[in-house]
């Protein structure tokens, strides 16, 4: 307030100082200041203390210190520092512990090639083959540790002093750098008060205040990429927060001051009790003989570390999936020969891979001092994950394989997500409807069910099912006495177990899924069973409510015996019962269920109107209002999020804001979307409302901007436009693989939907919808082969095959057009089939693609065997390719020939059949040309060669492909692949949304600029600062803060220039462009537009603005700062 006093050390007084020493006079408060001045000196004006601090006696009577701080932090006043006595009355003891936390890599800054190359070194010298995995493996331990020192630099982490003070997250070491210069300049500054020395001192406070900017804006950005990861809004807020330097949410800090609560979270994930001995002692098992019980190979170990794309938090060793990726081979061979140790049960699982420390997660909306409200998250060694991955790709394609898991168990299997499951249920409670009759539902909840499963019952059941014995035996080991941690500055918290499954274990979710497998087995007959993990649905269906409900129960009581035996346990509580059906009743619980209870091991289930099922809210009536309802008010909280990182014209940029809003609110839109995007309009367009809503905030457009300017501005399809995308996309993949168990349900509610007088006044199912298009893609789908699954080859394709002799020579005899003549080319290859492979049966391979349709063909010179194939308009070029191929793989297998080498001219084609060999997942045809590989007893060789230069059999492959396309009948006996449909898919909505674009009414100004939808936003890369990307989207939607503008919503008195005499209104055109008050404006910052302008015939700004240039938007903006105009 600029309150000047002689009472606190002023140089003089001033009616503001007066005004405050009165009512301090009158007043019980005192003044804590020193007479220490609290602003900067400089050499226009003296230092002054006008920062005061008032306290009650009781407050003064605990002050330690006030002191003014000798750095102003870029400020003209110097901070305060006070320090206060506080009683501490919390008596809480702590467990003594020198454990100490892991030291954090920065491996970004990894040496990688320095790390592999001391390794190896070390491996060379002081590792021979006389010694056992086991200890070649503890010495490589030490290698690696000693190797990680010298090559991965440690995250340094700020000593926390006294007042437990952290950096932000985005200061950096050149932010420390200019913060230590400009104390130093001030220092100067301040003995000797000199203009240099304050010139100098004015210098490095703008060069700290730049870098300190430029260090924020970068953390903006490394921000962006991690939500745009995480896809959670809750997380988006806490790292929001904490680059805002807000406290650490982190519920593991607060753990740390609570020794109690910690130690009560542990007995509550690992129960006070004595283990059975058949929990600890491995069982006697007899040995098999199983092809997937071979050792395990170089290949796949390099395969499972390829698919780690990302770090994953490492055990308590501190070693990553990085450091591992970056081993050399011989460190890859010794950890080889150790887990083929272990698989051979030659050496023990090394007991510190056994040793998981747990990670805590509060669950959302409990209570924090509850120990049953934490999720508990095992941080597990990456050597040991690495094996279980492997282990995990084998009993998985076994299990599979054997059909061990029932058909309706969802949740971690292919084609096999949360929107299959909720496809199929709510296609049978359609189908019920339909026929009127009533469905009841119940929904189960397992009380901790990983923690809970039994191992000898689990052991028991993979031994009866068939499972190879060292599988078991693996398990058995990995299970029994793991130890867990909890681990604090000074104090840990540790149990050992024999029980359950460790959450965060690649393995675990598949062992669940088989010990839960015959639970609905013995059930009564119309009652259905879904599982997705450890969610239970039950549900029957019935004219009659009463024998509905007498069917039910009697599954819940035989449920309730089966779960009984597998030592889990079902929470009542947390179980619901809803009815639905056609009647027009209010309140079910009260009316439809008099007389009716529910109950499960003798435990009431309580009945409900709605029901939460896999994050879909469920109503009786199967309207959807209260799930659209609870999205509309989870993206409005969302909605804050952009409007806190957007700040007006000074936050994020509109491309950062527009990812969060994709990933964070838009993802939680398109949950399922296909359930709901048939309910009344009046209700979806609040939902198209959010969406409108973040546009604006992430562009920066004003209240008035039309909707469709926004969308294709920000390059946002309609969301009735993205419903359908996805509903068409989840019924694809369902409908092309009749083995699901959602496609009967599907067909048969889209019979009823036509065929029924119940749908001849409702409205078409969204997924129904999405069915009737893609039978209009593809007619003939019925008659078209699945595709192969990976678990229907004969053999797990990771494993080489003796018997199979693959070779992909694409790479060894390259050679480029660009480079060589295509004469040399026919040559070096006609001398290759005439000799290399004189004695191989040569089949020529190709596909092709116009705008009449799709062809594919393959040729055999030596059997003048020609044979093409039409195929539907929609597949590529690539798929016409592997198409090819397949079919002359069906067609090798049909002779008698033994070595054959088939030529394409497609290194696509030839590279995706190597790498699915080779382990990486391959779909659709390739999987298809492999099952024929590994039925055949051949040796095959597929060969590419060049295309169009001039080998006369690749060229007749070719014309027979183009002929293909002519022919009147179709001829495919495979569906279109699933990335085919995707690409038409993309096209057909491009073209639907840019018709709307190109016929709408609305938007014309936007429109003369920008016709139609692009891939991206213009802004995108475009290194603007957001003020700057806001003026020029809100000249191109042709709303900005102009008089005309202002005027027309009543919020200036007129439309008139005010900058002018012309009498004109201000509009974007005449300020921009016709305003003589601003020509010298002009003159400086138009130059490229000045050489466009004279060259357009129609010089309007929507004809500048047309061109899309970014040099353009930058002179516009360069034009705004010149006349200190924001649009």
């Amino acid at each position: 307030m600029n309150a000047h006093h002689m009472f606190w050390n002023c140089k003089k007084n001033n009616s503001r100082g007066n005004d405050i020493f009165e009512s301090y006079s009158k007043s019980l408060f005192i003044l804590a200041n020193n007479n220490d001045y609290t602003t900067i000196p400089n050499i226009y004006n003296q230092q002054s203390a006008i920062d005061l601090s008032f306290m009650t006696p009781s407050l003064y009577a605990s002050l330690l210190k006030w002191e003014v701080t000798t750095d102003p932090m870029g400020s003209d006043h110097f901070p305060i520092n006070i320090s206060i006595k506080i009683q501490n009355t919390n008596n809480n003891t702590t467990l003594s512990s020198e454990q100490s936390e892991n030291i954090k890599r920065n491996y970004k800054k990894a040496n990688w090639e320095m790390y592999s190359n001391i390794i190896n070194k070390e491996i060379e010298n002081n590792l021979t083959n006389h010694i056992t995995p086991k200890e070649k493996f503890e010495k490589l331990s030490d290698i690696i540790a000693h190797a990680m020192e010298k090559a991965i630099p440690s995250i340094k982490k700020t000593k926390k002093g006294k007042s437990n003070f952290a950096p932000k997250k985005w200061w950096t070491e050149q932010c420390s750098r200019a913060v230590a210069q400009r104390r130093l300049a001030f220092k100067k500054f301040r003995i000797n008060m000199t203009a240099y020395n304050y010139r100098i001192f004015q210098v490095s406070q703008l060069k700290a205040q730049e870098i300190i900017q430029q260090a924020k804006k970068q953390g903006w950005e490394d921000l962006c990429k991690i939500i745009g990861e995480k896809q959670s809004s809750n997380y988006a807020w806490k790292i929001v927060k904490s680059i805002k330097n807000s406290t650490n949410s982190d519920y593991n800090g607060e753990l740390q001051h609570q020794p109690e609560l910690c130690d009560s979270i542990m007995k509550h994930v690992v129960p006070d009790y004595v283990p059975q001995q058949s929990e600890v002692d491995v069982p006697i098992i007899n040995p098999t003989n199983h092809e997937l019980e071979v050792e395990f190979t170089l290949h796949e170990l390099t395969v499972v570390l390829k698919n780690k794309k990302k770090d994953t938090a490492p055990g308590m060793d501190g070693i990553s999936f990085s450091m591992i990726k970056n081993l050399p081979v011989s460190a890859l061979d010794i950890i080889l020969q150790t887990y083929n140790a272990i698989w051979r049960n030659e050496m023990e699982i090394p007991s510190n891979w056994k040793q998981f420390q747990v990670v805590t997660v509060l669950k959302p909306n409990k209570d924090k001092n509850d120990e049953g409200s934490y999720r508990p998250i095992s941080l597990i060694p990456c050597f040991i994950k690495t094996l279980n991955t492997m282990i995990k790709n084998r009993l998985e394609w076994l299990v599979e394989k054997l059909k061990i898991i029932p058909n309706t168990q969802y949740g971690f299997r292919k084609k096999r997500g949360c929107a299959d499951y909720m496809m199929h249920l709510v296609s049978d409670i359609y189908t019920a409807k339909t026929h009127n009759e009533t469905t009841i539902l119940a929904s189960l909840d397992i009380t901790k069910a990983y923690d809970q499963v039994f191992v000898p019952i689990l052991l028991q059941k993979m031994y009866v099912k068939g499972v190879p014995a060292r599988f078991i035996t693996y398990i058995s080991k990995w299970l029994t006495d793991r130890k867990l941690t909890l681990i604090f500055p000074k104090y840990i918290c540790s149990r050992n177990t024999s029980r359950g499954l460790p959450q965060g274990s690649v393995l675990s979710p598949l062992l669940f899924s088989v010990y839960i497998a015959e639970i609905n087995t013995g059930l009564p007959t119309n009652v259905h069973s879904l599982q997705y993990a450890d969610d239970i649905t039950l549900y029957s269906s019935n004219k009659k409510q009463e024998l509905a409900h007498n069917k039910l129960q009697l599954a819940l009581n035989e449920l309730g015996t089966t779960i009984n035996l597998l030592h889990l346990q079902i929470n009542a509580s947390k179980s619901k019962i809803i009815i639905f059906n056609n009647k027009r009743t209010q309140n079910q619980s009260n009316n439809i269920t008099s007389g009716m209870n529910y109950t499960i091991n003798n435990q009431n289930i309580p009945v409900v109107d709605t029901m939460r099922l896999l994050g879909i809210i469920l109503d009786r009536k199967m309207t959807f209002k209260p799930h659209v309802n609870n999205l509309i008010i989870q993206g409005q909280k969302d909605m804050s999020l952009l409007k806190y990182i957007s700040c007006g014209r000074k936050g994020a940029s509109p491309e950062f804001i527009l990812r969060v809003y994709l990933n964070t609110i838009r993802t939680k839109l398109d949950y399922c979307s296909f359930l709901y995007g048939h309910v009344p309009q009046n209700i979806l367009k609040k939902l198209d409302t959010l969406q409108n809503q973040a546009m604006r905030i992430a562009t920066g457009a004003l209240k008035s901007t039309p909707t469709l300017a926004l969308q294709t501005e920000c390059s946002v399809i309609p969301l009735d436009l993205r419903r359908q995308v996805i509903s068409e996309r989840a019924i694809y993949k369902i409908i092309t693989d009749n083995t699901h168990p959602a496609y009967h349900k599907i067909v048969y509610l889209q019979f009823v939907s036509n065929n029924h007088p119940h749908w001849q006044r409702k409205s078409k199912l969204t997924y129904i919808r999405a069915l009737e298009i893609i039978q209009d893609f593809n007619p003939n789908y019925n008659n078209n082969r699945d595709f192969t699954k990976v678990w229907d080859l004969t053999k797990f394709s990771n494993l080489t095959n003796e018997n199979i002799e693959f070779h992909t020579e694409s790479e060894k005899y390259n050679m480029s057009k660009k480079h060589t003549t295509p004469t040399f080319i026919k040559q070096y290859y006609e001398e290759r089939t005439n000799l290399t492979y004189k004695a191989y049966t040569q089949i020529y391979t190709d596909g092709s693609k116009n705008t009449d349709g799709v062809g594919s063909a393959f040729y055999i010179p030596a059997l003048n065997v020609k044979k093409k194939f039409k195929l539907n308009k929609h597949m590529s070029s690539y798929s016409a390719e592997l198409y090819a191929i397949y079919m002359s793989m069906k067609y090798i297998n049909t002779l008698s020939d033994h070595q054959f080498v088939i030529f394409t001219d497609s290194q696509a084609a030839v590279r995706a059949v190597d790498n699915s060999i080779k382990g990486s997942r391959g779909d659709g045809i390739v999987i298809n040309i492999i099952e024929e590989i590994q039925k055949s007893s051949k040796r095959i060789i597929l060969h590419w060669i060049p295309g169009h230069c001039g080998i006369v059999q690749n060229e007749t492959a070719d014309k027979l492909a183009k002929e293909a396309i002519y022919e009147e009948e179709i001829h495919q006996i495979l569906h279109v692949p699933s990335d085919d449909f995707k690409a038409y898919q993309n096209k057909r909505y491009i073209d639907l949304f840019n018709n709307k674009i190109t016929q709408s009414t609305k938007a014309r100004w936007y429109i003369n600029i920008q016709g139609s939808t692009t891939k991206q936003p213009w802004f995108t890369n475009s290194r603007f600062k957001r003020c700057e990307t806001i003026n020029i989207c809100r000249i191109r939607y042709g709303h900005g803060t102009v008089n005309s503008y202002l005027h027309r919503i009543g919020q200036y008195f007129t439309p008139l220039c005010l900058n002018c005499t012309l009498g004109k209104p201000e509009t974007l055109e005449h300020l921009l462009l016709e305003c003589p008050n601003f020509e010298y404006a002009r003159t400086q910052a138009f130059n490229k537009i000045k050489t466009i302008w004279s060259k357009l015939t129609d010089q309007k700004l929507t004809q500048l603005m047309k061109l899309n240039d970014l040099e353009i938007y930058k002179e516009i903006n360069k034009y705004l700062v010149y006349i200190k105009k924001q649009i």
